[in-house]
């Protein structure tokens, strides 16, 4: 798929994390995955315990992206509680159910030890093997800046924390590409 809208899913399976895409919501292909641990000090093991959240950057702190997610779906849950904060940045909009969330925010995004972004989670941390779906169906911004929204597994939310992520990058140049990202140290690259 190029361009939205388009069906992202990110699947924990122990320490390996898998990012798809899909054009229909039934059929995904994988893009890549990433895996944490492994021992030394090149990565850390992701807790068991984890946030997941939907999450959205502009690239630029004067121009805010806007996405909406529609249709999300994690299993292993029971509770429809979700909330919103800002990891790193100051000033972005949320509202929605998991039907559909519209988040809006001007920020750095994911930055090497140092994030930027406007993050709705849910408000219960989860454990264990996971899978987060979400029908991304716009992604827009006022600016010709680099857009980013996706899926977001953290261990918890300050700007340097332990992640893994899978989203579509969005630039005047490049067009569409799926982008799967992780960060195995907390506060580092």
């Amino acid at each position: 798929p190029d361009g939205t809208p388009i069906w992202l899913r990110l699947t924990r399976r122990g320490q390996i994390f898998t990012g798809s895409i899909s054009a229909d919501g039934v059929t995904f292909i994988d893009d890549g995955t990433i895996r944490f641990g492994g021992g030394g000090t090149a990565t850390r093991a992701m807790p068991a315990q984890v946030e997941i959240g939907l999450a959205v950057t502009s690239h630029d702190n004067n121009n805010t992206a806007t996405a909406v997610f529609e249709s999300v779906r994690v299993t292993a849950i029971t509770s429809a509680d979700w909330a919103h904060t800002e990891i790193g940045s100051l000033g972005s909009y949320a509202t929605g159910t998991p039907a559909r969330f519209t988040i809006q925010a001007a920020n750095r995004g994911l930055q090497n030890t140092r994030d930027g972004l406007a993050l709705v989670y849910r408000d219960v941390p989860l454990l264990g093997d996971l899978e987060v779906t979400a029908h991304i169906t716009s992604l827009t911004s006022a600016g010709n800046e680099n857009l980013r929204a996706g899926i977001l597994f953290r261990n918890g939310f300050d700007v340097g924390d332990r992640m893994a992520a899978f989203g579509i990058s969005l630039t005047a140049n490049n067009g569409q590409r799926p982008l799967l990202v992780r960060r195995a140290l907390d506060d580092g690259d």
